[in-house]
């Protein structure tokens, strides 16, 4: 519980981890949001991002504003 209480929020980027917590234990942890996943049995607040719109911004402002021409996508699976 003192790890919990250094930490002011936490937000979750991916669903490959188990989380293993009860409702009630919840009230130690910090706030917790998932970003482009829902878990259902914890309803924690969700963030979802527009994938294709987010790609072209990057993209339009590496190239057109930064002057970068080699530009690489490495995604996990």
């Amino acid at each position: 519980m003192t790890i919990a209480r250094q930490i002011a929020d936490i937000v979750f980027f991916c669903s490959n981890f188990h989380l293993n917590f009860t409702e009630a234990s919840r009230q130690y942890l910090p706030p917790i949001v998932m970003v482009n996943e829902f878990i259902y049995q914890f309803n924690l607040p969700t963030v979802h991002i527009d994938n294709l719109v987010a790609s072209f911004n990057v993209t339009n402002h590496l190239h057109y504003k930064l002057g970068h021409r080699c530009i690489i996508c490495i995604l996990g699976i």
